[in-house]
């Protein structure tokens, strides 16, 4: 059974390490939407006591379960968009949209993530090549007969 959706599983395999770089960028960036006080405190609540859901996850949103509920955070268009918008549980419920944290928390929340996947590259790695040896032996299967 995988752990990490494969969305996910190929996002964190393409994130990498968040390098120097990636936070000059950040900083030095036009964003799409402009800065909300709101949006900055719901991202540093979820860094500070949030547990990401890499099952529920993909390339777009992160699932993160944050005081008993779950919050998808759009992380998509990093250089632009991410962290615009903020949905709460299955009905997708609204926290905020059309909206940012500030740079520093983007950062931060980037910081977070990156440690997280790093933390766990081995079972995103062990995920990706069992999904790589089965699409071989589906493909050797199918071929033979």
């Amino acid at each position: 059974m995988n752990t990490f959706g494969k969305e996910f599983r190929n996002f964190a395999l393409k994130f990498g390490k968040f390098t120097i770089w990636n936070r000059i960028a950040i900083y030095l960036e036009l964003y799409n939407y402009s800065y909300s006080e709101f949006a900055d405190k719901v991202i540093n609540g979820i860094i500070a006591g949030g547990e990401i859901v890499p099952e529920k996850s993909d390339k777009y949103q992160l699932c993160v379960r944050y005081r008993g509920s779950e919050y998808y955070v759009w992380i998509e268009n990093l250089w632009y968009a991410a962290l615009c918008s903020v949905k709460k549980g299955e009905t997708q419920t609204e926290v905020y949209a059309q909206a940012r944290p500030s740079r520093k928390t983007i950062v931060a929340f980037f910081n977070w993530l990156d440690a997280w996947i790093q933390k766990n590259m081995d079972g995103i790695i062990r995920d990706e090549l069992k999904s790589r040896k089965y699409a071989i032996e589906d493909f050797i299967e199918n071929d033979i007969l």
